[in-house]
């Protein structure tokens, strides 16, 4: 998005024209808000179709059980399971 609006062709932390810093942190809150949902969802439906051609079929697909994915999930399942336990333990 940052170079479609300029016509710098590197990315820059010392640039005097744009705070690509701020820039960043502005797009990350406005995708977070929940008060955005409705704009938010269509448009990274639309991003998404566009870098990812496949992107409905990978949507449907089920995710591999040994993807980096499932071991994160199932690794914070199993501190929360822990975390609770603990807890009632006590």
């Amino acid at each position: 998005v940052r170079f479609a609006l300029s016509s710098a062709s590197t990315f820059s932390r010392t640039d005097i024209f744009t705070d690509s810093e701020r820039f960043y942190h502005t797009v990350l809150a406005t995708l977070h808000d929940p008060e955005e949902l409705d704009d938010v969802n269509p448009l990274l439906e639309w991003w998404n179709r566009q870098v990812f051609p496949g992107f409905e079929q990978q949507a449907s697909r089920s995710a591999n059980p040994k993807s980096a994915l499932a071991r994160i999930k199932a690794r914070r399942a199993a501190l929360k399971l822990a975390q609770a336990n603990s807890g009632t333990s006590s």
